[in-house]
């Protein structure tokens, strides 16, 4: 005899009781409740004994749960990210997260970041308390080391073991500078994709001049690019995108992500690539979402963003604008072209000047140009010298200026960068993998 609790219509029943426990902000989105985290299946959400490592921030925790698909050749560790929503602003954070990792419910296609860049949401769970309950969204990869945690190393004051950083960032100890000029066309390719999530549905979001095995004989399009005598180049008018204050999108919407910080940019390495090619070995990855929202050009904002690397029109109290983004990654880009510049040494004199003394970055601007406009003392292959003196010019009259109308569109920064790309790949083609 069938029980009531096992009849169809009693579990959907269930089941519809449990959805309704769900914040009201949050029901647009695909969640399954449970009423502890060990229903959470197959996934093991339980917080971490000792030897797994957990990473604390403002409104969430971090720790490595194992992945259960790990014997199909994937990565062994997965991330959890656990939000206690015991306050409206968590929240909201939490809404402004998943709006961006995945879509709402019953729409059919890509999350507004889909694709590479972004760390994957695999799935999302809520474990009701009478305290509010706790959201876990399940993350791929698990990365233990961001761009900030290599800047404290550089500095000695990281908590990571050399033992444990040497296996964390193997390109570290072979002086691998090959891989930064890369790295930063990812990071501009990032802030370009925020300020239009259509202009990347290429299939593959690696440089493209990077990754091609033959170089095709006529005309070859790839999403928004197109190749044609040797050369990779917007397909679309330059002219309105390059004359305009921000980035015109294609109606996918801006998205600002408020919170660029080194913390926030985790360092993917990865071998199969690396043994490709030493520029592809190290890939940015872009996280902590909770702060971002689509741009309306006409709208005010919230504040709300780490002091040290906001724009100086925010420190004034002005509503952040897509500009504002484009200081904040100007910020974290010092430290790679103090590292170009003159190896740990760089990086500890802008790390003093900046988060050891507290002080943000526009109160410094000045000794960081001086710092960094200054002579060269580390030895790099020609071909990065030469984009390093590059970068040095679009960080500090394009990026870090203190009129925003100063600064240079999102497309602007990429196409800037990947013409410079290409020119130093015909004065050194060695330096072209092709």
């Amino acid at each position: 005899m069938e029980s009531s609790v096992d009849h169809p219509n009693t579990r959907k029943d269930i089941s519809k009781n449990l959805q309704e426990l769900l914040p009201q902000e949050l029901r647009i989105f695909t969640i399954k409740v449970v009423k502890s985290v060990q229903e959470a299946g197959p996934y093991n959400l339980e917080y971490p004994t000792q030897d797994k490592e957990i990473k604390n921030g403002g409104s969430s925790s971090v720790y490595q749960i194992d992945n259960p698909n790990k014997e199909d050749g994937q990565k062994p560790y997965l991330a959890c990210k656990k939000i206690a929503l015991d306050r409206a602003w968590k929240i909201k954070a939490a809404k402004s997260e998943l709006s961006l990792l995945q879509n709402k419910k019953g729409f059919r296609g890509r999350s507004t970041l889909y694709g590479w860049g972004v760390i994957e949401l695999l799935a999302v769970y809520y474990v009701h308390c009478q305290e509010g309950g706790s959201l876990y969204l399940v993350l791929c990869p698990w990365l233990e080391l961001s761009l900030q945690d290599f800047i404290l190393y550089t500095v000695g004051k990281s908590q990571i073991s050399s033992q444990k950083f040497v296996e964390l960032a193997p390109w570290y100890q072979r002086n691998c500078f090959k891989a930064w000029p890369v790295f930063v066309w990812d990071c501009l390719n990032f802030l370009r994709k925020l300020a239009d999530t259509s202009a990347l549905d290429c299939g593959t979001f690696f440089r493209p001049s990077k990754i091609i095995d033959e170089e095709p004989d006529s005309i070859q399009i790839r999403g928004s690019l197109k190749y044609e005598n040797g050369i990779w180049s917007p397909k679309v008018p330059l002219s309105p995108i390059l004359d305009a204050p921000e980035y015109p999108g294609k109606g996918n919407g801006l998205v600002r992500h408020k919170d660029f910080k080194p913390g926030n940019i985790m360092l993917d390495w990865q071998r199969d690539l690396e043994e490709r090619d030493p520029e592809l070995g190290l890939r940015p990855l872009f996280v902590d979402f909770g702060l971002s929202k689509l741009h309306d050009l006409s709208a005010a904002s919230s504040h709300v963003g780490t002091n040290i690397y906001r724009a100086p029109e925010q420190m004034a109290g002005y509503s952040p604008t897509m500009k504002s983004d484009i200081w904040s990654m100007g910020c974290c880009l010092t430290f790679i072209e103090a590292f170009l510049h003159s190896g740990n040494e760089g990086v500890r004199k802008i790390y003093d000047k900046t988060i050891g003394n507290q002080k943000a970055f526009h109160e410094c601007i000045n000794d960081i140009n001086q710092i960094l406009d200054g002579n060269s003392t580390q030895d790099l292959p020609a071909s990065v010298a030469l984009v390093r003196y590059k970068l040095r010019t679009l960080v500090r009259t394009r990026m870090m200026v203190y009129n925003p109308s100063e600064r240079y569109n999102a497309f602007q920064l990429w196409y800037t960068w990947e013409k410079i790309l290409q020119d130093r790949d015909r004065v050194f083609p060695s330096s072209k993998k092709g």
